[in-house]
């Protein structure tokens, strides 16, 4: 069965936390997943779908040193998001977990009127 630990898990060996500038006035934190096997992104990506998270997927080529490889990968780029996946599935990794730090230490404030996307409601393990 899938849930926030299995989802934590799954992170902490196929995925990353990163900022990305895009010549953005502010770096927008990026949590990412990359996985050869689409089955296993698939329902990575169908349960964080069914949390309340809109995750963006895709499939990419790339040269490999065997030859051409084919990966997949899902984003969560919206800060509303990303400030609850930190929240309510977090990573063990020291190194993700600093820059979940970080981001949560200088995420802006919503100006009035505007959405904040996923409410957070706690850890659902």
């Amino acid at each position: 069965m899938i849930n926030n630990d299995y989802i934590r898990g799954y992170f902490d060996a196929h995925g990353r936390v990163y900022v990305a500038h895009n010549g953005r006035r502010y770096p927008q934190y990026v949590v990412e997943f990359q996985d050869r096997d689409q089955t296993q992104l698939g329902r990575v990506n169908d349960y964080l779908l069914k949390l309340g998270y809109s995750p963006s997927r895709y499939t990419f080529r790339h040269a490999s040193k065997f030859g051409e490889a084919v990966s997949n990968k899902i984003h969560i780029g919206k800060g509303s998001e990303v400030e609850c996946f930190a929240k309510e599935i977090g990573t063990e990794r020291p190194e993700w977990q600093e820059r979940f730090d970080k981001f949560l230490e200088t995420r802006q404030p919503a100006a009035p009127g505007e959405s904040k996307g996923k409410r957070y409601e706690g850890n659902q393990t």
